[in-house]
């Protein structure tokens, strides 16, 4: 969609320069699929998203089970709170839906899960969800992990070195962008909430009239009517595309569109986020490590990562540490809960 003129109810037109929705492939069918679940439950934001991503390209069973937000969860081994597993226990009687136990229904899987006592490891690993998408897939799909830092296991004396720099991040998402539909590529982040723009606060607004908006800050984040997210927390969501917006004697604006986890955040769960915030959530400042999970069809990965290498200036395909052990229920043939 281009659009060279759009007005504003402010009493005077804002004259906007030309911007684009850039999809990423294959977004009307997994669009579908993201509308059609409900909110994700406790601890499952990247299995949730590995599953309609993966609906939405056409996988739909793997081992004679369907894939769900369940599967998807007990093959990326997603660390669950001990007392939601004794509350799955304690449901176990009872067929509970969305509509009559939304508490139980939050904290019921299908699959046994690993369980802990500590807050900080609930969730699934980089790793898990990555490799859960290509076993799901039958191989079919290949996951390139982007660390936006040097991973904990290429650390030199200097601690981390920041990989995500401004010019570099642009470059690596121009590059997504130019081979997307070639790549067949779909993007998963993992990055700290805090760092984002409030969704909650477009949740009354198209993403239209989000982008008019940011369109006519210089700085997003520093118009007060635009907040920075509460949730402290690390998070998975995906991204649907992006809108570039072309501006005469300035650099061209990136936003990206973000499938989040829950239908409060954002319009429908989907909602606008600037480069910068972006990057900077990727990078993470809580500790832990984020990045880009860059699904793309299997014959395509190792060009991918010499494209990828190029625009990033670096060799590092590791799945970063988000603080999320991967210690999956064995043996791989899940045991459903009855």
């Amino acid at each position: 969609m281009k659009h060279t003129e759009r007005a504003l109810d402010r009493g005077s037109r804002l004259r906007v320069p030309s911007f684009e929705f850039i999809p990423l492939p294959g977004s009307r069918e997994i669009d579908k699929s993201y509308f059609s679940m409900g909110d994700q439950k406790e601890n499952t934001c990247g299995a949730y998203a590995a599953t309609y991503l993966l609906r939405g390209l056409g996988y739909h069973e793997f081992g004679g089970e369907e894939i769900s937000e369940d599967l998807m969860a007990a093959l990326a081994g997603v660390n669950i709170s001990r007392k939601d597993s004794l509350a799955r226990a304690e449901s176990e009687s009872y067929q509970f839906t969305k509509d009559d136990g939304r508490g139980a229904f939050a904290t019921s899987y299908l699959y046994k899960l690993p369980t802990t006592d500590k807050d900080e490891e609930l969730g699934g690993s980089a790793y898990g969800v990555g490799t859960s998408i290509e076993q799901a897939s039958n191989q079919r799909l290949a996951v390139i992990p982007l660390p936006s830092t040097t991973t904990s296991r290429r650390r030199g004396k200097n601690g981390r070195k920041v990989l995500f720099t401004r010019d570099k991040f642009r470059a690596l998402i121009s590059a997504i962008m130019q081979n997307a539909n070639t790549w067949k590529a779909q993007m998963i982040l993992n990055l700290e909430c805090s760092h984002l723009l409030d969704p909650v606060l477009q949740s009354n607004k198209s993403i239209l009239d989000v982008l008019l908006e940011f369109c006519e800050e210089s700085d997003v984040a520093a118009n007060s009517e635009w907040k920075y997210d509460k949730w402290k927390v690390g998070h998975f969501v995906s991204v649907m595309g992006f809108f570039l917006a072309r501006k005469a004697k300035a650099k061209s604006s990136l936003y990206f569109v973000i499938r989040d986890t829950y239908r409060k955040r954002g319009h429908w769960g989907v909602h606008l986020q600037p480069e910068e915030n972006v990057r900077k959530a990727l990078i993470r400042t809580d500790g832990r490590e984020g990045g880009i999970l860059l699904i793309v069809d299997r014959k395509f990965r190792e060009k991918a990562k010499r494209e990828l290498s190029q625009a990033l200036d670096s060799n590092d395909f590791s799945y970063w540490n988000n603080g999320s052990p991967f210690r999956p229920v064995l043996p791989i043939q899940r045991e459903r809960v009855k």
